[in-house]
């Protein structure tokens, strides 16, 4: 029977002989994990980036459904009630595009003079609250709201797909028809005025993969 040193040294000769094979098998497993850990949280973030990205996206929806903008829509909607029956008519009896504008621009200036001579009116009176907004003002505001939806898109913090299609081209496009007068005005001074808002009206908003 051989003595326990030699089996202690037959023991340590197998164990070199087959340790190349056990640090190997133990390098490929290591990788394996790493690249199994790697895609895993790659996947992760990808999906918390898309997640965030949906949630920013139903934060503009909510403030147009109920925010400061459905706000805005409703005033806006509340100066052109009274003359749709009028549009119909002229556009029944094939009115030119630039009379329509016409009216258009009218409607708004008499609004504005209307709350301009209302706040002159208050101005006098120390109890009165603060003027509101005209409808120049809520039309720019909703203005504005497409100018920041945008820009979430075009940095992928907004999800495209829906954004594009909640606001497109229903939405956007039946704004911009109404207001195209005086948005054209406005851009005379302010040339890039409601670029946003025709983009999205005409579906040219940039389009990426959603990642």
């Amino acid at each position: 029977m051989p003595s326990l040193k030699t089996q202690l040294l037959a023991l340590i000769s197998r164990w070199r002989e087959g340790y190349p094979v056990v640090r190997e098998t133990l390098d490929v497993l290591g990788i394996a994990g790493l690249l199994v850990g790697g895609i895993f949280a790659a996947i992760q973030y990808v999906d918390a980036k898309a997640a965030q990205r949906t949630s920013r996206t139903f934060e503009y929806i909510e403030r147009y459904e109920s925010g400061d903008v459905a706000e805005a829509r409703r005033a806006i909607n509340r100066v052109l009630r009274p003359y749709l029956e009028q549009f119909e008519d002229l556009e029944a009896e094939g009115l030119p595009r630039k009379e329509r504008d016409d009216v258009v621009r009218s409607i708004i200036r008499a609004e504005v003079e209307i709350q301009s001579a209302s706040s002159a009116k208050a101005a006098g009176n120390p109890s009165a609250i603060e003027s509101p907004e005209t409808v120049e003002d809520k039309i720019d505001r909703v203005v504005e709201f497409y100018d920041g939806l945008k820009v979430c898109v075009d940095e992928e913090l907004c999800n495209e797909r829906v954004t594009v299609n909640y606001f497109s081209p229903d939405e956007a496009r039946i704004f911009w028809d109404n207001f195209y007068p005086y948005i054209m005005d406005r851009r005379a001074n302010y040339p890039r005025y409601g670029d946003a808002l025709e983009a999205f009206a005409k579906k040219d908003v940039r389009t990426k993969k959603e990642g």
